[in-house]
C-alpha cells in the first residue's frame, strides 16, 4: 500500500499523497483536520513526510487499527486490488 500511495517514487509519504490516496480508495474526502491528525499520529520523527518505518509502524500500532475507518479503507484498497 505504501509503494501505491508514493506516488513520487520517492520513498516517503507527502500529506497531499496520502490524502489522495486515501481519498480514492475511501472513496469519500477527508478533511483536512482529519488528515492533519492521522498524519501527527504516523509522523514520528515530525519531519513532515511518513517513511516505510513510520507507515509500518502506524500499521501494527493497536491505537490506529482501532480505528473503524482505517481499518474500512485497509478493506477497501485490498479489495479493489485483489478482486477487480
Amino acid at each position: 500500500m505504501f509503494l501505491v500511495l508514493d506516488k513520487s517514487g520517492d520513498g516517503r509519504l507527502s500529506k497531499e499523497e496520502m490524502k489522495k490516496g486515501l481519498e480514492e480508495f475511501k472513496k469519500t474526502t477527508i478533511s483536512e483536520k482529519e488528515m492533519d491528525e492521522l498524519f501527527k499520529r504516523m509522523d514520528a520523527d515530525h519531519n513532515g513526510y511518513i517513511d516505510y518505518g513510520e507507515f509500518l509502524s502506524a500499521a501494527i500500532n493497536e491505537e490506529i487499527l482501532k480505528s473503524e475507518e482505517l481499518i474500512q479503507i485497509s478493506f477497501n484498497f485490498f479489495d479493489k486490488v485483489y478482486f477487480d
